[in-house]
């Protein structure tokens, strides 16, 4: 299930009244409206707030996106915030730093930047561990201010900031919006996140290459308001089905990895010779390793797995695959793009590396099926990550994965070399390696060639059947 279209589907029944029915005794929206311009109007007069300069309107008669339920009304964002003190973008991050302290000095304020609030769907969350964080003498953050990322790639995100037990200052490039008391700010959270909210940020915020809008533009969007009950029943509403979605990813979650742990317990069975029944009548892997390579020396030690089912036997990677490394060849991308500029993509072949396919080359330098298994920048440790995977054809591999041939069954290989422990055979601190000389001394737990295939189909039919579960969520 696609939870994310489900949560915008919500949202977008909800601002054009269709979430929750209408009552004709609500007091309209637009009664509320003119509420608010009075109480702004008192606030001028005495001085309490200066008149606020007006936006253009943009044609002789107004334009609205859609129609609105009755009892529902139009009008812009200006209409209804303060602009002296409630509508305020911060200062230049240079003035900020300033004025940094540590976090223990007290009267001093946590600097908060959009990236330390998670995007929530019905609220905003700070992280409070202190580490790391820069500190300054001033706070414009209580909590229950609507911030809007008005700059790059945070556009689009909107969060309420949290009644904590800290006092906060935020950073720049975000708008912070107070509304009056007849406007819910979780109304106007939903809107901003909404399909249709989402797209007037993306126009206002088109004009610039990086992409930003202005306190101006923001304040002249027309935005729809349904009357102050009808806004408490669409918030319950949305919090009511965003905690039902909320439970259903939780249950995704854990079925996703329910499913990454059956695979790997399948695998586990699969080279411990316990997903398929032995067949006395199997020729013994020792006999295919004596066909393999007649002269290969047995070189790993046997004596832990002294429990193998009959006819299997203990080997190296090196003595099962044959190792083409020779035939890799790295290309930096800056010479792949020049390769590849103005081609047209049936020209081009795969460029692999170490988890996959990671562009495309205008040569190739295998032809064939292959296995890979990852030289450095492969998720080793990570025991239900790829770390092996087939190539099939015309393509060109890098210097970050090693090229194999399996000389036994080439699925039972790949599951295999997929389920190792890698801990023992890689090195690095940062970046993982795996030399050629660990991967050839990889134990290799080896049945009969015929169990192989068994094994391989068995394997095959239960992942697909986990897949076809998995694709549902």
């Amino acid at each position: 299930m696609n939870t994310k279209a489900l949560r915008q589907k919500i949202l977008d029944l909800a601002i054009h009244g269709k979430l929750v029915q209408q009552d004709p005794n609500d007091e309209p929206a637009s009664v509320l409206l003119e509420r608010i311009r009075a109480e702004k109007e008192r606030l001028v007069k005495e001085g309490k707030i200066k008149r606020p300069k007006k936006t253009k309107a943009t044609s002789d008669k107004p334009h609205y996106p859609y129609e609105l339920p009755k009892g529902w009304a139009w009008c812009k964002l200006e209409d209804f915030i303060n602009d002296a003190t409630d509508f305020v973008a911060s200062g230049s991050f240079a003035s900020l730093r300033e004025n940094v302290k540590y976090y223990d000095e007290a009267g001093y304020a946590i600097l908060v930047r959009t990236k330390d609030f998670q995007n929530g769907f019905t609220k905003g969350l700070v992280y409070t561990d202190r580490h790391g964080y820069e500190f300054l003498a001033n706070s414009n953050l209580f909590g229950g201010e609507l911030i809007l990322p008005n700059i790059g790639a945070s556009i689009g995100k909107v969060f309420i900031v949290p009644h904590l037990d800290i006092r906060m200052t935020l950073a720049p490039n975000s708008i912070m919006i107070k509304c009056f008391k007849d406007i819910h700010k979780k109304w106007l959270q939903y809107l901003f996140l909404s399909p249709f909210g989402q797209e007037q940020l993306r126009i206002i915020s088109s004009s610039t290459a990086q992409g930003k809008f202005n306190k101006t533009d923001l304040r002249a969007l027309q935005i729809p308001i349904p009357p102050f009950d009808e806004q408490e029943r669409i918030i319950s509403e949305v919090e009511f089905l965003s905690h039902f979605i909320e439970m259903i990813e939780y249950g995704q979650d854990k079925l996703q990895e329910t499913i990454k742990q059956a695979k790997s317990k399948i695998l586990d069975l699969a080279i411990h010779g316990k997903l398929v029944p032995q067949d006395p009548t199997d020729e013994p892997a020792s006999e295919l390793l004596k066909r393999i390579n007649p002269k290969a020396e047995i070189t790993c030690d046997n004596w832990h797995y002294q429990k193998l089912p009959e006819g299997w036997t203990v080997c190296c990677l090196e003595n099962v695959a044959k190792v083409l490394d020779n035939l890799r060849k790295p290309i930096n991308s800056n010479e792949r793009n020049s390769r590849i500029a103005n081609k047209h993509e049936n020209e081009l072949f795969p460029y692999y590396g170490a988890t996959g396919q990671v562009g495309f080359i205008d040569d190739y330098l295998v032809d064939g099926t292959f296995l890979l298994l990852g030289e450095d920048g492969a998720p080793f440790l990570d025991k239900y990550a790829i770390k092996s995977y087939p190539i099939k054809g015309k393509c060109w591999v890098n210097n970050h994965a090693h090229i194999l041939e399996p000389l036994c069954d080439f699925d039972y290989l790949m599951y295999y070399l997929n389920h190792v422990d890698y801990k023992d055979y890689v090195n690095g601190s940062t970046r993982l390696k795996l030399t050629q000389s660990d991967m050839r001394s990889i134990i290799i737990l080896l049945p009969p060639l015929t169990e192989q295939k068994r094994i391989s189909v068995k394997v095959k039919y239960l992942f697909r059947l986990l897949d076809s579960i998995a694709c549902y969520l």
